[in-house]
């Protein structure tokens, strides 16, 4: 690990730097993947909340209501001023409703002529953003287990798939600046 963003590794042979956020955001991608076949599954709020929102934003929530379905999201007009979040899939279980219901009025409404198949892959793509920005700072445990669970996902494929996220590193400077310390011992 270095600085809590950054995973030195051996790769064919060498060492390799890379991102801890690329890794994360390559696994939350593949892990919303499961919205064009299966879905995401909603969980229902304990307390729904209720959220401001123009007459604009709940045509819109209705609109794409089985995008939002699909991607388990449950939004409900509270007559003409407001929507009812009713649930959100697991991933978005610890977000600030308040600021990402906005933020989702305000994505769907700048792809409003896209199709669904078009909007689901642009949906994915920043959904993986909007989760990936609450982690700045990884342990070690959690660096091991982005990359167990990239190798799990994508299988014979993970190396292929990792690799590109890994730029090598030089280490021959530092190896021979301990090897003329060793020698003044």
């Amino acid at each position: 690990m270095v600085q809590q963003k950054y995973l030195l590794a051996e790769r064919d042979g060498n060492i390799a730097l890379g991102s801890l956020y690329a890794l994360n955001r390559l696994a939350v991608i593949a892990h919303l993947q499961s919205v064009k076949s299966e879905g995401l599954k909603a969980q229902p709020l304990l307390i729904p909340q209720s959220l401001p929102a123009s007459r604009e934003e709940i045509s819109l929530a209705g609109k794409r209501e089985d995008l939002l379905i699909r991607f388990g999201l449950h939004l409900k007009a509270k007559g003409q001023t407001h929507l009812m979040v009713m649930a959100v899939c697991q991933s978005l279980r610890q977000s600030n409703l308040q600021q990402f219901v906005p933020e989702l009025m305000q994505f769907l409404s700048s792809h409003d002529g896209h199709t669904d198949e078009q909007l689901t892959d642009s949906m994915i793509d920043w959904l993986a953003g909007i989760l990936c920005r609450e982690t700045s700072c990884y342990t070690l445990s959690q660096a091991i287990q982005l990359v167990a669970e990239l190798e799990q996902v994508y299988g014979e494929k993970a190396d292929g798939v990792i690799s590109p996220l890994f730029v090598p590193v030089d280490m021959s400077p530092a190896m021979i600046a301990i090897d003329a310390k060793q020698e003044t011992l």
